[in-house]
């Protein structure tokens, strides 16, 4: 069960990727921050990113005033990596694809980020990053602990993994924000098509649900569960994450695609709740060799071996997520930004107490 603690009252949380945040800005200095540039040439670089990361933050905070407060989120590693891996993936490692530009130094970069990330603390953000766990880890534990408690959150990044999160809890959402995609939200904070359901049926759309979509002109509504059960099933190649059934001929490979996760979906009846899902994977083991043919005779022990596999590295819940993990979020503590003096005065996010001194150990990877 998760751990509820009590929190400040208030109506909106930007829970920020900052991974995405970081990744998504460094590029305008990516030229500064070649291994070869004088230390002085990256010194100044990172003060400048540092600059960047909180103008973006208040530009944010501007956008959309609604917001009373922040959660900075950061990689500190993943228990994922530490999972048994199936026999059949031999040295296919989760992330395991992820390549860092060479020329780059890394160190100075994240060694910039960290800077900032004591400096945002410093100014009363909340910032969660631990030993083991993912940014998205600490998404699902904010988004689910706040809304509980009647609190809003919006989750600030371009990782569409993160939108299996959006979700209705009583009056409290979750919603997903980027600039290019526009707001992602559930299904079941959208107003009925027929007028007559507005007056009949209960609302669950709160004013400040109201205000979002009018300040955001672009939003879609879906079906959260959707996001995880088709990269169970198909992979995912961004996080190195293989489909529950593979095969190589003529040196290709032969995987299960979206026409395929369609069909296999229509015979188990078009399941909609993850749970649901779950519950049938001995029934997908067994669909998969019988109705796609270039998969006929496929042995379904394998398929059902990567279905929990694939099931422990995308689902964000606590029945995936260890004890331990969430055990240790439980005791990070909720604080409550000066919004207000961030938005008018990004500065205080670049202030970097002396006393602070940096180390190789504290880069986040």
């Amino acid at each position: 069960m998760m751990n509820k603690k009590p929190y400040i009252k208030m109506n909106t949380t930007l829970l920020i990727d900052g991974n995405w945040l970081l990744l998504s800005r460094v590029f305008l200095l990516q030229d500064k921050f070649k291994l070869t540039n004088p230390q002085r040439v990256k010194e100044e670089a990172s003060q400048a990113l540092m600059e960047i990361l909180s103008r973006s933050v208040a530009g944010m905070l501007h956008k959309i005033p609604e917001i009373t407060n922040i959660i900075l989120i950061a990689d500190g590693g993943s228990w994922r990596k530490e999972l048994p891996i199936p026999d059949q993936l031999k040295e296919t490692t989760y992330k395991g694809n992820r390549v860092k530009e060479s020329e780059t130094d890394w160190n100075a970069i994240f060694g910039a980020f960290t800077r900032w990330q004591n400096a945002v603390a410093e100014a009363d953000v909340t910032v969660s990053q631990g030993y083991g766990i993912e940014g998205d880890d600490w998404v699902w534990y904010w988004s689910r602990n706040l809304n509980a408690q009647g609190i809003n959150t919006i989750i600030w990044s371009s990782d569409c993994d993160l939108k299996q999160l959006v979700q209705l809890n009583g009056m409290a959402f979750t919603a997903w924000y980027n600039d290019k995609v526009g707001l992602v939200l559930p299904e079941a904070t959208k107003e009925p098509d027929d007028i007559m359901d507005m007056f009949m049926a209960p609302s669950h759309r709160s004013g400040e649900l109201e205000a979002l979509e009018r300040r955001i002109k672009k939003h879609i509504y879906i079906n959260p569960d959707i996001i995880a059960m088709e990269k169970i099933i198909q992979g995912d190649a961004g996080d190195n994450i293989k489909s529950v059934a593979r095969i190589l001929k003529n040196g290709r490979t032969y995987k299960v695609g979206p026409k395929d996760y369609a069909k296999v979906m229509e015979a188990l009846g078009e399941p909609n709740n993850i749970n649901e899902f779950i519950s049938e994977f001995e029934k997908v083991s067994k669909t998969i060799p019988a109705i796609i043919k270039k998969f006929n005779g496929y042995n379904t022990k394998k398929i059902m071996e990567m279905l929990d596999y694939n099931l422990k590295l995308v689902w964000l819940n606590e029945k995936v997520i260890p004890e331990t993990v969430i055990t240790k979020m439980a005791e990070s503590k909720y604080k409550r930004a000066n919004v207000s003096e961030i938005k008018n005065n990004f500065r205080v996010l670049c202030e970097v107490p002396e006393d602070i001194s940096m180390v190789e150990d504290d880069l986040p990877f």
